[in-house]
């Protein structure tokens, strides 16, 4: 199986070495391709021939990690390679898309408040988010536990806006 991510925009440090990493780890399993185009206009024509392509979009549809587990095994044993498509800045319509997928709010908040481009930073908030939204959820419903996990954030960005382990900007 082939994974083809094709981005609008250029990826800068600290990004790379973290998309390469991962890249990195994919490669193990399967084939991975990386590209980078200037424009909007320059997407339609790299998309591959026999490839189920995927836009990720913030109107698309937002899947639980065991549902994209899931639905990534359902794309592998279909035959056909996968194609994921990032838009620009300010989004991207796709005339030939197969699935729109979010990921949704959280990872948004994930990321900011571990610090943009800190990968330990990310998974020390999505713990944090995690013991929120759980603990919350055990003691009141689980719609407040996300509540309490935004506040918090709210709360924390207040106090430290560059995130846990986000450099100097």
């Amino acid at each position: 199986m082939k994974y083809t991510i094709v981005a609008v925009g250029k990826m800068r440090p600290p990004y790379v070495d973290d998309a390469e990493h991962y890249a990195k780890l994919l490669r193990g399993h399967a084939r991975v391709e990386v590209v980078e185009l200037k424009e909007d206009a320059d997407v339609a024509r790299r998309l591959p021939d026999r490839a189920h392509v995927v836009l990720l979009d913030v109107g698309g549809r937002e899947l639980s990690s065991e549902e994209l587990a899931e639905w990534l095994e359902e794309r592998r044993q279909s035959g056909l390679d996968l194609c994921f498509v990032v838009g620009g800045p300010r989004g991207l319509s796709l005339e030939r898309c197969d699935t729109r997928l979010s990921f949704g709010p959280i990872t948004f908040l994930v990321c900011v408040l571990g610090g943009l481009g800190n990968m330990i930073g990310g998974f020390i908030a999505a713990f944090i988010f995690a013991q929120f939204i759980s603990v919350g959820g055990f003691f009141l419903h689980l719609e407040w536990g996300y509540v309490l996990a935004f506040l918090f954030f709210i709360g924390f960005m207040f106090w430290r806006p560059r995130g846990l382990l986000g450099g100097k900007s």
